[in-house]
């Protein structure tokens, strides 16, 4: 599986690349690809997406930083599709309507050695990146203690917070249209 990771990235330019490091202790280097191709489907872990409600941006905090592309991990038997509309029902409680558009993939290579149990592709797997619509909702929720004070704010106000940088691109490139 390394050499097909290989060749997906040889073949694209990354927009974005820096080192990561979660509060439990993981760390990677995460690098955004704005791309229309797809990585090897066993490699999509986790399907994201900018998220826009009546011109306004989807933003939340973790424990470490502000973010912007909500989602979840991929589910047995999950469609691409239905894994965004699952994560980010549970991640906001809103509802994706109309057709997501893709933006790229996030390549998230682990630096941190290998934990027991761990469920994903390792040292490489990819998160999937669209942007979407999201229905109006009367108070927003997240059924995920790491999403942190859900909130919808304008595109200026979005682009004004110290994201990471590989969100800051795929932002860009939703808000570019």
């Amino acid at each position: 599986m390394e050499r097909t990771v290989a060749a997906f990235l040889r073949d694209h330019r990354p927009s974005s690349r820096e080192p990561i490091a979660w509060s439990n202790g993981l760390s990677f280097e995460f690098t955004s690809i704005l791309t229309k191709d797809l990585p090897p489907l066993p490699l999509i872990t986790s399907v994201r997406a900018i998220l826009e409600c009546n011109g306004e941006v989807l933003v939340f905090e973790d424990d470490l930083a502000p973010h912007v592309i909500p989602g979840g991990h991929r589910e047995n038997g999950e469609s691409l599709l239905e894994s965004l509309e699952r994560g980010i029902r549970e991640e906001t409680g809103c509802r994706i309507t109309g057709a997501p558009r893709q933006l790229g993939v996030l390549h998230l290579r682990m630096l941190s050695p290998k934990p027991e149990r761990h469920p994903y592709a390792y040292p490489d797997n990819f998160w999937l990146i669209y942007a979407a619509s999201a229905l109006a909702v009367a108070e927003l929720s997240s059924q995920d203690a790491r999403v942190q004070r859900p909130r919808f704010v304008p595109a200026d106000a979005a682009l004004a917070l110290a994201l990471p940088a590989a969100e800051r691109a795929f932002l860009n490139a939703a808000l570019a249209r």
